[in-house]
């Protein structure tokens, strides 16, 4: 249940591969827990990978 709390607002839920269910049963003992250092870095890489795509008007390029 409380995976389901931690994803629902996120704004990566879409891309997320929901991450490894061992790791984390090993940091949480709970493994439908979502490691957030690890949310924090995907996050991150998809925030860079818009404003390079932005930089390199791709979006412009795909939907025209």
């Amino acid at each position: 249940m409380n995976f389901m709390l931690d994803c629902y607002g996120c704004p990566n839920k879409y891309f997320c591969m929901k991450g490894c269910r061992a790791a984390q049963f090993e940091d949480s003992t709970e493994s439908l827990l979502p490691i957030l250092n690890i949310c924090k870095i995907q996050n991150i890489i998809l925030i860079t990978l818009i404003e390079e795509y932005h930089k390199l008007n791709l979006f412009n390029f795909y939907f025209s």
